[in-house]
């Protein structure tokens, strides 16, 4: 049982859903069973690190001439492909961070992870026709994130171990999934199921809150779109807390403002 998984709520139930027959794909051979025992056992307890963490080399915040470490950088004319980030550099309503940094950011630093594009939570986007847009075509990790941005421009974000089945819902705001949502994150989870494990593999999806104890209540309004961020990236580390401050936050700002001008978009595999 994930410690994180676990409501508040003693009257929650679990949503249980049987996973249909289909005929079996192909396993992808770069996926080893090592690697899948690790990821299940990372998202049971935040307590385990992770033996593959990311060094990611990020330059320093800019500094204006009297070293002060400001957004002056944001200031300066940015090339139309990059113009998006300043709103990483950004407070309220301004900072608030679109689909393409959010997607990228998360592609760029967990690339073994499938991380479904926020594009398909649009009302009318049509998972049957059009799929699941995603940064990877396999389940290389087991580990599957899915971050949404609601119509009411806010971030949230769903975890989902294709390995144990458990979807468990972030909301910062200590919110429950608005039902649409949580409809697609099963449908989701079952045809990822279907396409990447046999049948006698697959497990039972089960749908949980997860504990608001255990990870950071937002405390503004424009941090839900790093906070998820930072929830998804401390989940794969196997970090013992999901919590953090409002200087973390800000620090999380300007690295990965530096980290995106300076990455290239991640590449598909």
């Amino acid at each position: 049982m994930w410690d994180f998984e676990l409501s508040d709520s003693e009257d929650e139930k679990t949503v249980i859903v049987e996973t249909s027959p289909v005929k079996p794909l192909e396993q992808d051979s770069s996926c080893n069973s090592e690697d899948e025992k690790r990821v299940a056992s990372t998202l049971k307890s935040c307590g385990q690190k992770s033996t593959r963490k990311r060094k990611l080399e990020i330059a320093s915040c800019r500094e204006d001439k009297n070293g002060s470490k400001t957004d002056i950088a944001c200031k300066r004319k940015l090339p139309k492909k990059t113009s998006h980030l300043s709103k990483l550099l950004k407070t309220g309503v301004d900072g608030w961070l679109c689909d393409r940094i959010v997607f990228d950011y998360l592609g760029t630093v967990l690339p073994d992870c499938f991380i479904v594009n926020p594009m398909v939570w649009v009302a009318n986007f049509n998972l049957d026709k059009h799929g699941i847009l995603a940064n990877r075509s396999d389940l290389h990790e087991e580990l599957v994130f899915m971050p949404i941005c609601t119509d009411a421009n806010h971030w949230v974000l769903v975890a989902f171990d294709a390995t144990e089945g458990y979807v468990i819902y972030f909301d910062t705001l200590g919110e429950d999934i608005i039902p649409a949502y949580q409809t697609k994150a099963m449908k989701i989870a079952d045809t990822l199921l279907k396409q990447h494990k046999p049948i006698n593999e697959r497990p039972k999806l089960k749908f949980k809150n997860a504990n608001r104890r255990v990870y950071q209540k937002q405390e503004d309004g424009d941090s839900c779109g790093p906070l998820i961020c930072m929830i998804a990236k401390g989940i794969f580390e196997g970090k013992n807390s999901l919590k953090f401050s409002q200087d973390e936050v800000r620090k999380w700002r300007r690295e990965t403002y530096d980290l995106m001008m300076n990455a290239d978009p991640p590449k598909l595999p």
